[in-house]
């Protein structure tokens, strides 16, 4: 039975991707999370496993919980653990990571770049490991105008929008240098992940959520900036494709966009005529459209409002700051390759139109529980 060593298992995507594992293959699974003790490890994972609807009973036997940290050396795990899983590992799969927008350089090479040199560092003492995959982003392009093609980036004139692009962008050059002396890896790039594309289904709310609220649902003033083009993933579609492309050929030492890119592409204007459609529709209510104005226009107005607000608002105005830079981001992203890969291994891809409904209706239904990462 192969086996699979995932690093933030009780995360967005990391948690997906264990339920994708235990549903739809045999292996065995290692999951490193954090915790208080072993036993808070593994009541988290637990919870999680229920809100996928997989029961921790059914599944216990397959699934070995590792208490760890990917900032400490060998991920803080003992010798007697490293050595257990040594022989039982095939796949590596790094979705760990820090994901706040307003990290310092040297914070994001620590814990971004640090917790990707402590995965794979572990990854070398795997005698049967096969493949080592990162978990990176489409938006380490940065405001790249041209088409950013699904290959590293090395070369290209790249200015970045945020730290957190920047610790994606030398992970994925030091993982390069890895495979350039015969290292095995995989590279995935998703986009903005969303609910599951058939329930909406998704662990926890995070930047498309947050975008439509502020740009539509709830705004805190009802003048905004124009916003870049839209591009998201399902939860589910992306894991079945991390899961896929971890274990077929075609996946070794390459880059995969799994976004809508080009073949799917939604101009910010046409994502607010959209979402304001379905949500007007499932809540059966007009709602009012905020005024867009130009970036330039709209930096006035927050700098204006920054010296006279306080509270709830000015931290409104002060996250307004920091998402105004990506208002000049074209993003272009070339996804051809990972969706011709992915439909010759089954893997149907639906359209923006086919899931956002269901997306917003299970937002709808628990948005209650909304907790931004910002």
């Amino acid at each position: 039975m192969k086996g699979v060593l995932i690093t933030g298992a009780t995360g967005n995507i990391g948690s997906r991707l264990v339920k994708e594992y235990l549903l739809y293959s045999d292996h065995s699974i290692f999951a490193l999370v954090r915790g208080n003790s072993q036993c808070h490890a593994e009541e988290r994972v637990r919870k999680v496993l229920d809100f996928w609807d997989c029961p921790w009973n059914q599944y216990r036997s397959r699934i070995t919980v590792m208490r760890g940290d990917v900032l400490e050396p060998d991920l803080g795990l003992t010798a007697e653990t490293i050595r257990k899983i040594c022989e039982r590992t095939h796949l590596f799969v790094h979705a760990a990571s820090n994901i706040r927008l307003d990290l310092s350089v040297d914070e994001a090479r620590r814990t971004i770049l640090g917790g990707t040199r402590n995965a794979y560092a572990l990854a070398r003492k795997l005698p049967r490991l096969c493949r080592f995959g990162f978990i990176s982003t489409t938006e380490v392009v940065g405001s790249y105008p041209g088409v950013a093609k699904e290959e590293f980036l090395s070369d290209y004139p790249l200015e970045f929008l945020n730290n957190y692009e920047l610790g994606k962008f030398e992970s994925e050059e030091f993982l390069k240098q890895q495979m350039q002396h015969g290292a095995s890896v995989t590279i995935f790039r998703p986009s903005m992940v969303v609910g599951e594309s058939d329930t909406g289904k998704v662990l926890k709310f995070q930047s498309f959520y947050m975008m439509a609220e502020k740009m539509l649902l709830q705004p805190d003033y009802p003048i905004l900036p124009k916003g870049p083009p839209v591009d998201t993933i399902p939860v589910d579609i992306l894991a079945r494709g991390i899961a896929k492309l971890m274990e077929h050929p075609c996946g070794e030492d390459r880059v995969f966009h799994l976004a809508q890119g080009m073949e799917d592409r939604t101009e910010f204007s046409t994502f607010i005529d959209k979402l304001q459609s379905v949500a007007e529709r499932q809540r059966q209510q007009a709602i009012r459209r905020p005024v867009f104005v130009s970036a330039v226009f709209h930096r006035l107005l927050l700098g204006l409002l920054k010296r006279f607000t306080w509270g709830k608002l000015r931290r409104s105005v002060r996250i307004q700051l920091m998402f105004l830079r990506y208002s000049r981001a074209s993003w272009r992203i070339e996804s051809q390759r990972t969706r011709e890969a992915l439909a010759s291994l089954g893997v149907a891809w639906p359209r923006f139109d086919d899931y956002l409904p269901e997306v917003m209706t299970y937002y709808f239904g628990h948005r209650d529980r909304m907790r931004m990462p910002f």
